[in-house]
């Protein structure tokens, strides 16, 4: 199975005409553009249209913010934020794993219980710390954002988008 982001028409067109005849095609999509329709219709029998429905959208309870700092006051904020939020559980999201690791002793510094989460972290270090995230024994995970694709956790309070350099 391979998962495509950001398929033209023409590209799932060269893909399907190359597939034999007999075979089962599906296809999913979060948003169900013409193309994908016209697709459906000439490379698929009987297709069908599945909706899944959320059980409740939480957009309601959201609020967003920004502040516009300088990179090196990044740091003093981040710990001024969390004081002053004081998350039971947050998600921090940095640029790199570098930025990650950084981030993630500082906060282990200001005695915040903090753990990294990135690539260059073994499958078992992911699953310790994931394991640690999700039975609230760690309230602050910084991740990078592809790490953390895929993330199913309940009840996080806080996610903060940081963007340390350029």
């Amino acid at each position: 199975i391979k998962l495509f982001s950001d398929v033209t028409q023409e590209d799932l067109e060269r893909i399907l005409q190359t597939l034999p005849a007999s075979r089962q095609t599906v296809l999913f999509s979060a948003t169900l553009p013409a193309f994908i329709k016209k697709i459906a219709s000439q490379y698929q029998k009987s297709p069908e249209i599945i909706k899944v429905q959320a059980e409740g959208l939480t957009v309601d309870r959201i609020t967003q913010g920004y502040f516009l700092v300088k990179d090196e006051d990044r740091p003093n904020l981040l710990v001024r934020l969390l004081d002053l939020e004081n998350p039971k559980t947050a998600i921090i999201f940095a640029n790199t794993k570098a930025d990650v690791d950084r981030i993630a002793a500082s906060l282990q510094e200001a005695k915040f219980t903090a753990d990294a989460l990135h690539g260059d972290l073994k499958q078992s270090q992911r699953n310790y710390v994931m394991s640690r995230f999700r039975n609230k024994q760690l309230s602050l995970l910084i991740a990078t954002d592809v790490a953390a694709r895929g993330l199913d956790v309940s009840d996080v309070e806080l996610v903060i988008n940081l963007e340390f350099g350029k």
